[in-house]
C-alpha cells in the first residue's frame, strides 16, 4: 500500500511538472510573441514620429506662408490706395489749374466790362474836345475859345489815359493775386498729399506689425510622446529578457512572481510620463479654419480702414478745392471793385 502511495505521488509530482513544463513552454510562446510585437511597435513608433515632425513642420511652415499672404494683401491695398491717393492728387491739381485758368479769364472779362462804361465818358471828353478844335479854327482870334479847345483836349487825354490804366491795374491786380493764390493752393494740396501719405504708410506699418505679432494655434512635434513611447519599447525588451530568464525559477501565477513585477513595473516607466495626461491636440479643421479666419479678417479689415483713410482724404481735397473757389471769387470781386471807385470818383 505505501509503495502505492509512492507511485501515485511520483506520478502525480511528474504531471505536475510536466504541466509546468507546458505552462513555461506556453508562455514562452505568449513573451516570444510579445516581443515580436513589441518591435514591430518601436518601427511604426519611428515612423509615426518622422511623419508627426514632418507634419509639424509643414504646419508651422504653411502658418508663415499665411502670416506672408496677409502681409502681402495689406502691401496691396496700401500701394492701391496710393495710387488712388495720387490719382485724386493729380485730379485736384488739374481741376485747380483749369479753375484758376477760367477765372482768370472771368475776371479779366469783368474788368472789361466796367472799364468799358468808363470808355463812354472818355468818348464824350473825345467829342467835346472834337468839337471846340472845331470852333476855335473859325475863331482863330479868340483866345478863350482857344483856351477851352486846349481844356477840353487835355481832360480827353487824361480821361483816355487814366482809364486805360484802371482797365490795366485792375486787370494786373487780379492776375497777381490769382497766381498768389494758385501758388498756395498747389501748396495746400502738396502738403496735404505729403500728410496723407505718411498716414497710409504708417497704417502699413502698423498692420505689418500687428500681424507679424499674430499667434496661431500653437503646434509642436510630439517628440516627447514619442521618446516615451520608444522607453516604454525598450522597458519591454528587458522585461521580455527578464521574463524568460526566470521564466522557469518562479511561480508565473502568483501574485509575487517575475511576471507581476514585469507588469506592475511597466505602470511605473517610461510609459507613466505621458499616459494620462491631457494633450489638447488640434484637428485639421481647426488649423485650416485658423489660418483662414485670420486672412479673411485681416483681409477685410485692412481694406475697409484703408478705403477709410482715402475717404477721409477725398473729403480733404473736396475742402480744399472748395476754399479755393471762395478765395477765387474773392480776389475777382475785389478786381472789379477797384474799377468801380475808380469809376465813382470820376
Amino acid at each position: 500500500m505505501k509503495n502505492r502511495n509512492n507511485y501515485l505521488i511520483i506520478w502525480l509530482l511528474f504531471v505536475f511538472l510536466l504541466s509546468g513544463c507546458v505552462a513555461n513552454n506556453e508562455m514562452s510562446q505568449v513573451v516570444e510573441h510579445l516581443n515580436k510585437s513589441n518591435k514591430q511597435a518601436q518601427q511604426v513608433i519611428a515612423q509615426l514620429n518622422k511623419k508627426d515632425q514632418a507634419m509639424t513642420e509643414l504646419v508651422l511652415d504653411r502658418n508663415n506662408q499665411i502670416k506672408q499672404l496677409v502681409k502681402t494683401q495689406v502691401q496691396q491695398f496700401y500701394y492701391e490706395n496710393l495710387a488712388d491717393l495720387r490719382q485724386v492728387i493729380i485730379q485736384a491739381n488739374s481741376d485747380i489749374s483749369v479753375l484758376f485758368d477760367s477765372s482768370t479769364q472771368d475776371c479779366l472779362s469783368l474788368v472789361d466790362a466796367e472799364v468799358d462804361s468808363l470808355t463812354g465818358l472818355v468818348s464824350l471828353a473825345e467829342q467835346q474836345a472834337e468839337n471846340l478844335l472845331t470852333e476855335s479854327k473859325k475863331y482863330p482870334d479868340d483866345k478863350t475859345l482857344q483856351l477851352q479847345a486846349a481844356k477840353a483836349a487835355a481832360d480827353y487825354f487824361g480821361r483816355l489815359y487814366s482809364t486805360n490804366n484802371i482797365g490795366l491795374n485792375a486787370k494786373k491786380l487780379c492776375v497777381d493775386r490769382l497766381k498768389a493764390e494758385k501758388t498756395i493752393a498747389e501748396d495746400k494740396v502738396n502738403g496735404f498729399q505729403t500728410t496723407q501719405e505718411a498716414k497710409l504708410s504708417e497704417f502699413l506699418k502698423s498692420k505689418v506689425n500687428e500681424i507679424s505679432a499674430i499667434k496661431f494655434i500653437d503646434i509642436s512635434a510630439s517628440q516627447t510622446h514619442f521618446d516615451a513611447l520608444l522607453a516604454w519599447s525598450h522597458e519591454n525588451e528587458i522585461a521580455h529578457n527578464n521574463t524568460m530568464m526566470y521564466l522557469h525559477a518562479s511561480n508565473l501565477l502568483s501574485s509575487e512572481g517575475i511576471l507581476a513585477h514585469v507588469i506592475k513595473g511597466f505602470s511605473q516607466g517610461a510609459i507613466a510620463v505621458v499616459v494620462g495626461k491631457n494633450v489638447a491636440i488640434p484637428s485639421a479643421a481647426d488649423i485650416g479654419n485658423s489660418g483662414q479666419v485670420l486672412v479673411d479678417g485681416l483681409s477685410k479689415n485692412s481694406k475697409e480702414e484703408f478705403s477709410s483713410v482715402l475717404l477721409n482724404a477725398k473729403q480733404g481735397i473736396k475742402t480744399i478745392k472748395d476754399n479755393i473757389g471762395i478765395n477765387i471769387n474773392q480776389i475777382a470781386l475785389n478786381s472789379v471793385m477797384s474799377v468801380l471807385r475808380e469809376k465813382a470818383e470820376k
